[in-house]
């Protein structure tokens, strides 16, 4: 308990801890004086006597005077009292007020020594002072402490920093907050540095580790599902990217970056933009606040292709954008309505009269071949007319049957055609003679579409069926071939002469329309000795019953081959039709051999041919070694005969290298073994390739080399080493044949089908020696190096598909070439 003076009377007044002890409250000095002040004028015993004493008047005032005083003393001493009421309740009022402050302190007191925060406090420059929490948490000394000491539970790490912010606050008042990284063994705080009114400095301290635990958890699951969230964006197949308040593109993924054929990276580096299309879509779309988007042609990786492009606002100013490839949407749409034209155009050359009524009943579609059947107008077919309307006009026309209620046939028809679910088809015969068979079906969009034929000319081709298969029967009976016709239950229905004379059955038997098994066992003399005779008779039976198309030889034992055909009919019989073709397959057989034998010739003469050729190189390279060296003089200086003569043996070798070369190839293709390697082929590049190869042997012989090949000439698709090595051939061929001073000229032409590469010769006879005509396949031309790479050049472009001609020109003599441009070549 402690213990305090009392104002007034100066005793000690006891309280219980922590409470203050009420105050009593002294009288007041002037209500002792107002008491004093009654006692006094009171009337007294004496005042009486003398007031009786008095005369008359003088005695009336004075009691008088005396009845005043009283009641103002009595009146005094009633609002005296009143007072020291009022005074008293006042007094109990602040008593209980206080009583319920000390309450609420108590409360909060208890409360706060609940509370996670701690508190620090000091005057500028003074020691700090830390509650019981702090000091506990922190393990500071109970006395108070120097400010800068509570940097010591920091890590080092943050101690600087956090002791900067001690200081400011110490010396300057500076607010901070801060959660600085704590030293092994302290808990985790949030420091929250103030500044009191009283200009004194606080710290209020709060343990954090239970706040951020969950919150490291959810940041960890953040990341997590923000690093998901990028690798899914990363293998999207359509471009993402993110743009900054500036729209300047922060972030792409790599669908994005093939766009510019770059890292992610360098893009935005680089501040690489789309299009400026694309960056004004993304400013609109900022301004308004609304997802903008607009179709684009972009460049991707060399080709054109078609771009949805969308931007999105954000809430904080930036605007994500994505594009989607509808290229092949584009191309889909294109190509359904190619469909759709190619359908119509189908449909207008149809010969079948074609009307299409749509859901509607009105007229959708109609071709020409309708319109003409009944003689209808196209103007007012294309106001699209109902069905009434278009019933209405043939009844007009007179294109319908007559009716004797039409009004009741129109409306039942109506109702018929535009009902129907399943196909129908019904004959309409017309006032004018004509039949017209009419098909209805459902249309896919609704409606129905109704065809038109007229089958008159059917309808008498019918009526003529009966005169026509008596004519049939008589080709029949009259045919080489041996016919027989069995119907589905395996019996004969039609057989003729030949196929009676051919196996040799009675006229009885067959009469009686016989099971296939009787006939097999009618013929069994014919194959009696074979060894798998009943495997033989049953395929005959079960061939009545096959529906497939087959042919079968079979070869008797009186050596007669015959040939036998099966076709199956539409009444589920089958037609079987027996050729003897024994004299034709002798004459085959005896053929093949001698082709083979022929065959075998061939194939050893392009061997022969191949083994002589390959068996001159190795002598012939000797030869031209030995003729480089003397015509190079490594061994001694020669005079201009020998020169001459080791220049014409190296220019011998080489031409005959050349010939064995083209010799080589020959047998090669005659004898199967090259084949071609079809690749795209850019035609001028190769002639120029070619041109540079033979430049300095032209100019050698003072020829002049033109190439008259356009740069948009394109490609074909060919083997690109056989084709040079043909133009090759033919160029090496020119310049070997044109005279001096002329130009060889080198061109080509591309058609719609084909492609043409010439080489011509200016300024040259007709018969200077460059032609492929027969001649060139004589001994005389194979005999020369030009006359065999001419011939070798027609085979390689024959290889190809194509075809080799001469032409005289005013200009001179050219050949020419033609290769086919195949349908995959640009």
């Amino acid at each position: 308990m402690g213990e305090r003076e009392h104002p007034m009377a100066g005793e000690p007044v006891r309280t219980e801890p922590g409470r203050m002890a009420p105050r009593r409250r002294p009288a007041r000095p002037g209500l002792r004086t107002a008491l004093g002040a009654i006692g006094a004028l009171a009337p007294s015993p004496a005042l009486a006597q003398q007031a009786a004493a008095m005369p008359g008047h003088a005695g009336w005032w004075a009691a008088a005077a005396a009845a005043a005083i009283a009641a103002g003393a009595f009146w005094l001493v009633w609002r005296c009292a009143g007072r020291q009421r009022h005074l008293a309740a006042e007094l109990a009022e602040e008593r209980r007020r206080r009583e319920s402050v000390e309450q609420r302190l108590d409360r909060a007191l208890q409360h706060w020594a609940t509370a996670p925060t701690g508190h620090i406090h000091w005057q500028p420059g003074a020691a700090a002072i830390a509650d019981d929490k702090t000091r506990l948490a922190l393990g500071l000394p109970e006395e108070s402490m120097a400010v800068a000491a509570l940097a010591d539970g920091i890590h080092g790490d943050d101690r600087e920093m956090f002791a900067a912010n001690l200081a400011a606050l110490d010396r300057e008042g500076t607010h901070f907050v801060l959660m600085p990284k704590p030293a092994a063994g302290y808990p985790r705080l949030r420091w929250v540095g103030r500044v009191a009114t009283d200009q004194s400095r606080h710290i209020w301290l709060t343990e954090i580790d239970d706040i951020l635990a969950p919150v490291e958890a959810a940041s960890a699951h953040a990341r997590k599902v923000a690093a998901s969230l990028a690798q899914l964006l990363d293998q999207l197949p359509y471009p993402v990217w993110r743009r900054q308040a500036d729209l300047a593109i922060a972030w792409c993924n790599p669908a994005f970056a093939q766009i510019f054929d770059m890292a992610p990276e360098r893009i935005i580096g680089e501040r690489r933009e789309i299009n400026a299309a694309a960056k004004a879509l993304a400013k609109r779309a900022q301004r308004v606040g609304l997802p903008q988007s607009e179709s684009q042609q972009l460049i991707v990786k060399g080709q054109r292709r078609l771009y949805d492009l969308t931007e999105v606002p954000l809430p904080d100013g930036t605007v994500i954008g994505f594009a989607l490839d509808q290229t092949q949407l584009e191309e889909s749409h294109a190509e359904l309505s190619r469909h759709i034209a190619a359908h119509d155009d189908v449909l207008q050359a149809l010969s079948t009269g074609i009307v299409i009524f749509g859901p509607d009943r009105r007229v959708k579609f109609f071709n020409g071949a309708f319109r003409e059947l009944f003689n209808l107008d196209a103007p007012f077919l294309r106001q699209e007319p109902t069905v009434d309307q278009f019933l209405d006009k043939l009844r007009e026309r007179r294109q319908i049957p007559e009716q004797a209620d039409f009004r009741s046939f129109k409306h039942e028809w109506t109702r018929h055609v535009m009902s129907v679910i399943e196909p129908f088809e019904e004959l309409m015969h017309m006032p004018s003679g004509a039949t017209y068979r009419m098909m209805a079906a459902p249309h896919p969009f609704g409606g129905v579409i109704l065809t038109f034929e007229d089958v008159t000319d059917n309808l008498t081709l019918e009526r003529n069926y009966n005169t026509l298969i008596e004519v049939q029967k008589e080709t029949i009976d009259h045919l080489y071939e041996g016919i027989a016709v069995f119907g589905s239950d395996g019996r004969l229905k039609l057989h003729n002469p030949a196929f009676e004379q051919l196996w040799n059955l009675s006229p009885e038997i067959l009469a009686s329309e016989p099971h296939v098994a009787q006939i097999a066992d009618a013929v069994k003399p014919y194959f009696e000795s074979r060894a798998n005779w009943q495997e033989l008779r049953q395929r005959i039976i079960t061939e009545v019953a096959d529906r497939a198309l087959k042919n079968v030889r079979l070869e008797r034992i009186d050596g007669k081959i015959i040939d036998i055909a099966a076709i199956p009919l539409a009444d589920g019989g089958r037609l079987f039709k027996y050729t003897d073709v024994t004299d034709s397959i002798n004459m085959e057989r005896a053929l093949t051999e001698r082709n083979e034998a022929l065959m075998a010739a061939d194939r050893l003469k392009s061997e022969f041919i191949a083994n002589v050729s390959y068996e001159f190189r190795t002598p012939l390279n000797a030869i031209i070694g030995y003729a480089e060296l003397l015509a190079r003089q490594y061994f001694g200086e020669m005079n201009e005969r020998q020169l001459e003569y080791a220049s014409a043996i190296l220019d011998s070798a080489q031409n005959l290298i050349l010939m064995i070369g083209d010799v080589i190839d020959v047998a090669a293709i005659e004898a199967g073994y090259i084949q071609l390697e079809p690749a795209l082929v850019d035609i001028r590049q190769m002639t120029e390739s070619i041109s540079r190869l033979f430049q300095q042997r032209a100019r050698s012989r003072n020829i002049d080399l033109v190439m008259e090949v356009p740069a948009d000439i394109g490609v074909i698709r060919a083997d690109p080493q056989r084709l040079k090595q043909a133009l090759g051939n033919l160029l090496s061929a020119a310049i070997g044949a044109a005279p001096a001073g002329r130009s060889v000229v080198v061109a080509a032409e591309r058609a719609a089908d084909q492609l043409a590469v010439s080489v011509a010769v200016r300024g040259a006879p007709d018969d200077f020696g460059l032609d492929i005509g027969p001649e060139s396949d004589s001994a005389q031309a194979r005999s020369s190096t030009r006359g065999l790479g001419i011939a070798l050049a027609r085979t390689l472009v024959e290889m190809h598909g194509g075809h080799m001609d001469t032409e005289s020109t005013p200009q001179g003599r050219r050949i020419v070439c033609a290769l086919p441009i195949s349908a995959d070549a640009p």
